[in-house]
């Protein structure tokens, strides 16, 4: 087969400025269009760079030796290859696998430079790390989220590993500290909800595109490709908005009612599980008062970034989030944990270092125990 179909519609290629993809089912219809593109470059006197042209299997390779020609010159097969800014993988046959793997390792190396600064300006505030973040680190981690849909849980957690180191070095925190606060205390989404909802709004784009657009017809022919169970675009959709709370459907016809029904429905399912976690967690008791009861639905409450956290002091500051959040050097926490010679201390025997007679927790430290003068003093 020389050509694709797009619900009935031809494609052959598409065009981005200067930037030329030619597909095909089969070598030999590659190769036709590869002498038709070298025909019509001729006649319209245009160059073609052949030594940055490649070619690519998806599904994996092939294990027939597949040679391809353009201008009498060999075409290079490649592996992994970017085009309009997505890194394409034939090693996978998961198209996109390779992007997540490659925009990871940028965001980690934009992220490194960022903090980096610090070294020249001394400490920055949370506020203005916050605005590095979603100005240089979170466009590597959105690239694509609308053209390629988190289906693959393992793909995105790539990303996700990212997000969450960046956001702990920004608070200060240990990589054993509660992933919660990471949201709640700066106002900053998840990696997973945040492309979703950008995906979410690329569906609103293809939905109001007029059918003469390829776009439009791409669009139900993956609809179409999910009503029959087939992988799909809309499909990888509809299973990443199903785990993150919200719903979409291919059995009626798709509004815009339904589209934002589906993407406030994820809004809501993570506000209410980031009130959930806080709730039901016991190392996160001293946040429960951010987020009032009947208030699940307004960001503002449960998501936020702190008035503690504009203190000026750099040394304040983490002191302050590190007991907030419970990612101190108290006993409650530090004998959460099992060393090579002992195990997880339970929590009635991690006892005050001082008074030996009452758990070593937050408030035990800050307000009730006087086992040490000096610390009586200092509350003073």
């Amino acid at each position: 087969m020389l050509i694709l179909l797009l619900l009935g519609r031809l494609v052959s290629h598409l065009e981005h400025a200067d930037d030329v993809i030619l597909f095909s089912t089969s070598r030999e219809g590659l190769q036709q269009h590869l002498g038709g593109l070298a025909r019509w470059a001729h006649d319209c006197f245009v160059s073609v760079n052949v030594s940055k042209t490649w070619a690519l299997e998806t599904g994996g390779p092939s294990p027939y030796d597949i040679v391809l020609h353009l201008n009498n010159r060999r075409v290079t097969f490649e592996s992994t290859a970017k085009y309009v800014g997505m890194n394409i993988s034939s090693s996978n046959k998961r198209l996109f696998h390779a992007h997540y793997v490659i925009q990871a390792q940028k965001a980690r190396g934009v992220a490194a430079m960022c903090f980096a600064v610090q070294g020249l300006t001394g400490s920055l505030p949370v506020d203005l790390l916050k605005t590095l973040y979603m100005g240089r680190v979170d466009p590597h981690l959105i690239l694509g989220a609308d053209v390629s849909p988190d289906a693959v849980s393992s793909h995105v957690a790539e990303l996700e590993t990212v997000q969450l180191a960046v956001l702990r070095r920004m608070l200060g925190l240990g990589p054993r500290s509660c992933i919660t606060p990471l949201f709640t205390e700066t106002g900053i989404w998840s990696i997973r909800v945040r492309r979703a909802t950008l995906c979410i709004g690329y569906l609103r784009y293809c939905r109001a595109r007029p059918n003469t657009e390829l776009v439009a017809a791409a669009l139900q022919d993956s609809m179409a490709l999910a009503r029959l169970g087939s992988l799909s675009w809309y499909g990888d959709l509809q299973g990443v908005v199903e785990d993150l709370g919200g719903h979409l459907t291919h059995g009626v016809a798709l509004s815009d009612a339904l589209v934002s029904s589906a993407e406030d429905g994820i809004r809501r399912a993570m506000l209410a599980r980031l009130n959930a976690e806080i709730a039901g967690s016991s190392r996160l008791y001293l946040l429960r008062g951010q987020t009032p009861a009947g208030l699940v639905g307004r960001a503002g409450v449960t998501m936020a970034l702190r008035e503690y956290m504009r203190i000026d002091r750099r040394s304040l500051r983490r002191a302050l989030t590190r007991l907030l959040v419970s990612d101190h050097g108290l006993a409650v926490e530090r004998l959460r944990y099992a060393t090579r010679r002992d195990g997880i201390v339970p929590r009635h025997d991690r006892l005050c270092r001082f008074c030996r007679t009452e758990v070593e927790d937050e408030l035990h430290a800050m307000f009730i125990c006087e086992g040490d003068p000096a610390l009586v003093v200092a509350r003073q």
